[in-house]
């Protein structure tokens, strides 16, 4: 399952007009490929994937992904003007790393933790109990 769509990918990616040259089926070819990549780091912190329930911040970093890939095919300068598609990659890969590791967690998703994890629920006031 895609994370983004191409409209999404547009929107939250890049310039409307950056891929203009590429078919429809080039772009959800990338998009699968950006989505699958994300998968390989969101398997280590749910029980199924592909997530079912998408965030926007999820998928601001499919996007960001998905034009990297599109962009390392077609060519572009990582250390002239284009250097923000280096980075937005990285941002990329940072997030997927955090959640990968628990240290972020997806918000608006019904998941459930990976086995053996525990939920410890505390509170500062006294229940007499």
């Amino acid at each position: 399952m895609a994370y983004i769509t191409i409209d999404e990918l547009q929107r939250l990616g890049c310039n409307p007009s950056a891929f203009d040259d590429l078919s429809d089926a080039d772009l959800t070819m990338a998009i699968a490929a950006a989505s699958s990549e994300a998968d390989t780091y969101l398997t280590a912190a749910y029980d199924k994937t592909p997530l079912e329930q998408v965030p926007l911040a999820l998928k601001l970093h499919v996007a960001r992904a998905t034009v990297y890939h599109l962009m390392t095919m077609r060519g572009f300068s990582p250390d002239g003007d284009d250097r923000l598609i280096l980075e937005n990659y990285d941002r990329a890969l940072a997030f997927y790393k955090a959640l990968q590791k628990s240290q972020q967690n997806l918000p608006n998703t019904e998941t459930t933790p990976k086995r053996g994890e525990s939920v410890v629920v505390s509170s500062a006031i006294r229940r007499g109990w």
